[in-house]
């Protein structure tokens, strides 16, 4: 896994000037940690409804090629989390459920219901 130090050779210059970065691996991490995370939280059958969220946010993080923009994030927060530092990452992600899985947010965006971390459900 790559760490916030050397991410630097992949940067992109966009038309207007502005430069990105780009990090072809970036959506495959996203998607296995957060399914991980998604498993390892709700259990190997998860409700629909949280399924449902799930596949709509990763499609659309693919989509708009949000996945570096998530996995820096990801990075930073598990970063700071590793060393003891409180972390407060907002933006559009604070109402994202891969952002909450991947420990970004600590804000659950899914409708208020039961959850019993023994059994997941």
């Amino acid at each position: 896994m790559k760490t916030i130090a050397n991410i630097n050779d992949n940067h992109i210059k966009y038309e207007n000037g502005w430069y990105g970065i780009s990090i072809p691996e970036a959506s495959e991490i996203i998607e296995q940690e957060s399914r991980s995370a998604l498993i390892s939280k709700y259990g190997s059958q998860p409700d629909k409804a949280i399924v449902s969220r799930f596949n709509k946010e990763l499609e659309i993080i693919k989509k708009y090629q949000k996945a570096d923009h998530y996995y820096l994030a990801y990075l930073v927060a598990k970063r700071c989390d590793e060393l003891g530092y409180v972390h407060s990452l907002r933006g559009c992600g604070g109402s994202s459920l891969i952002a909450y899985l991947l420990g970004i947010t600590e804000v659950n965006p899914l409708p208020p219901h039961y959850y019993c971390p023994k059994c997941g459900q």
